[in-house]
């Protein structure tokens, strides 16, 4: 039997980002380390999670899926800015700000977002979603011949790809039972469905 989860937060757009000023340099660092330096991005969100052992599950968990959030729509976010990618802090956080601006958050007063516009970001952003290339953060040599190879599945494909999968989850049942495990799934926030 495998058991399907999924946290019920992650549905609704994502846990939200509460970024104190360690936690976005934290971030900052590994966007710069792994889109200008080169390195895989799972070696320094490790880094970065070993450097914050006091952080909590759900920080380590918030701090993986926002750097791979920003590095999978790191054009969009940059067309909501307005400007071309830069890898300076000033506009590192102005990018962790479109971020969450994107995922429908407020963006708070910090000296960080100094001359961020929220409403000019989400104007943007709204615009930019009407190019499927731009809204997809792919770049347009792709989106054409994904389009020439795929026709009108391409809309479907490519949204996809940029869509959080289930967790699968096989349970072992000489250890637990099916309804014992969907109980506790339910309690700690997943949405669970069994498969047979």
């Amino acid at each position: 039997m495998k058991v399907m989860a999924r946290r019920v937060c992650h549905e609704r757009g994502g846990l939200k980002l509460e970024l104190r000023r360690d936690f976005g340099q934290e971030a900052i660092s590994a966007l710069r380390e792994v889109l200008s330096g080169g390195r895989h991005a799972s070696s320094v969100i490790g880094d970065a999670l070993s450097r914050n052992p006091k952080w909590s599950d759900r920080q380590r968990a918030l701090f993986s899926n926002t750097v791979y959030d920003i590095i999978r729509y790191w054009r969009l976010l940059w067309s909501g800015l307005g400007r071309e990618p830069s890898f300076d802090d000033r506009d590192l956080w102005h990018v962790l700000g479109a971020y969450q601006i994107k995922k429908g958050e407020e963006v708070e007063r910090r000296p960080e977002y100094r001359g961020l516009s929220p409403d000019r970001v989400r104007k943007r952003l709204e615009r930019a979603r009407m190019n499927r290339a731009v809204r997809e953060s792919i770049p347009d040599w792709l989106d054409e011949l994904g389009e020439t190879e795929l026709g009108e599945e391409w809309d479907d494909i490519l949204h996809s790809l940029n869509t959080y999968s289930d967790l699968a989850i096989r349970v072992n049942t000489l250890r637990t039972s099916r309804s014992e495990l969907r109980k506790r799934l339910r309690a700690s926030g997943h949405d669970v469905v069994s498969v047979d």
